[in-house]
């Protein structure tokens, strides 16, 4: 109803000011890397991958740009290409746990949708997943990992995995 219409015309004044500030400031990529996250926020994910497209051209080397884009990409069934932004966005950052697990979730996703899938895929999401729980062991990495074991037909490993969420959970209390 009324609350949807007053946030989108929040969308429409923040976008708004953005684009004066880019008006300044075209070539600043941090603008459009902001610009593409607000749209992503209101699910607009292909005005959100114009952004982080812009920003990708201006900067190849911003992992967030990169990671922006993966994830308006996947968000549109995009999946091949998500999967190669999220890998481009590791190159720059190996360590971010969020780009590992988007790219666990996007390879699952790509390899339930692809047919004649032979497992392959699923043990490289199970692997991406694995590398985001090196590096934030309570990342929803380990919900990725259960479900790749169990699509791998792991399913005792797969409760292995629910098993060390909850040993996570109790250890950070």
């Amino acid at each position: 109803g009324s609350n949807g219409h007053a946030m989108l015309k929040n969308l429409d004044g923040a976008v708004g000011d953005l684009d004066q500030a880019l008006k300044l400031s075209p070539s600043s990529t941090e603008l459009h890397v902001l610009r593409g996250q607000l749209y992503f926020e209101f699910d607009e994910f292909a005005s959100a991958e114009e952004s982080f497209n812009r920003a990708v051209q201006l900067a190849p080397n911003n992992a967030a740009a990169r990671k922006g884009r993966g994830a308006a990409r996947t968000k549109q069934s995009q999946l091949a290409l998500a999967v190669a932004d999220f890998q481009s966005a590791l190159k720059l950052n190996p360590r971010d746990p969020e780009v590992h697990y988007l790219l666990a979730l996007s390879t699952m996703r790509f390899a339930i949708e692809t047919p004649g899938n032979d497992g392959a895929r699923f043990a490289e999401a199970l692997k991406s997943a694995q590398q985001a729980i090196e590096c934030d062991r309570l990342s929803g990495a380990h919900l990725a990992v259960s479900h790749a074991h169990r699509a791998l037909g792991q399913v005792s490993l797969a409760g292995g995995d629910l098993a060390e969420i909850r040993r996570c959970l109790v250890d950070d209390r």
